[in-house]
């Protein structure tokens, strides 16, 4: 957050204000960060149990591609909700005079490595019949739009498969890949599509807070 300050006429004058100013804004800084910090992390929770990816999670289709069984995408949802939620961050930095303006101010912080522990999490690795490990989020957050399976492709059947939907059958032409919808890359995701556009909130968030708590 920066603060452009006009020259006033009186130094002295300029000095009282933005010493008092930088005292207000630095008590309510640190007496606000509980508050903010935990608005911040139900706003993330809202938002993920809300996206497009974790709707599609609850119905047939995507639960067929990825061979979740009936019910079993509840705790997978709920882990992928909680991880999110709770590495939710806001750090704030100390205000302070840098020539003209007030530097410092607040930085959102989603999780440094939010992705990899997503990513290893035991309720969005699907355990088959024959022993193998589907990551079926890491390959939502990672694989992108290329072939995971190269001799497989899912056909959607009801009553088949694990699902209850869809299983996989011998086809090496057109293999299994993430469908296109949910496919993506570390930078580029159902994770960021879905907070990019609201990022403005976590800002009301912290002006909000922050001035609630000022002097």
């Amino acid at each position: 957050m920066k603060f452009y300050i006009d020259p006033p006429s009186t130094p002295i004058v300029k000095k009282l204000i933005v010493d008092d100013l930088m005292l207000q804004l630095n008590v309510a800084r640190v007496a606000s960060d509980n508050e903010m910090n935990n608005r911040a992390k139900k706003l993330t929770k809202k938002i993920i149990k809300d996206c497009d990816f974790i709707r599609a999670l609850k119905r047939d289709e995507l639960r067929g591609s990825f061979g979740l069984p009936p019910g079993g995408y509840n705790a997978a949802i709920d882990s992928i909700v909680n991880e999110t939620s709770s590495d939710t961050y806001i750090y704030s930095r100390p205000l302070k005079i840098v020539g003209n303006t007030i530097s410092g101010g607040w930085v959102l912080a989603i999780g440094s490595d939010l992705f990899e522990k997503m990513k290893n999490m035991s309720t969005v690795i699907q355990d088959t019949e024959k022993g193998a490990k589907l990551p079926w989020l890491r390959w939502t957050l990672e694989r992108g739009n290329s072939i995971i399976i190269t001799n497989f492709r899912v056909k959607f059947q009801i009553g088949k498969g694990r699902s209850g939907f869809a299983h996989m059958i011998p086809n090496a032409v057109i293999g299994y890949r993430v469908p296109p919808q949910f496919a993506g890359t570390d930078h580029d995701n159902w994770f960021t599509k879905a907070i990019i556009p609201r990022l403005d909130e976590y800002s009301d968030i912290i002006l909000k807070t922050l001035d609630k708590y000022a002097p």
